[in-house]
């Protein structure tokens, strides 16, 4: 079975899990790529002062 230090081992993005009635399967998930979204400010703050620009 696995020991507490093959979990703390996987790198990002992959995962053990039981499926289907308790088989063990090693899982590969794809990482989110950064969002460039311009709209979004860098600081929160600027978010009133353009609401009441509008």
């Amino acid at each position: 079975m696995l020991a507490p230090s093959d979990l703390m081992a996987l790198p990002k993005g992959q995962a053990f899990a039981l499926l289907d009635g308790g088989n063990l399967y090693k899982l590969r998930l794809p990482l989110p790529l950064p969002d460039t979204d311009a709209d979004i400010p860098a600081n929160l703050n600027v978010i009133p002062f353009k609401i009441n620009n509008l």
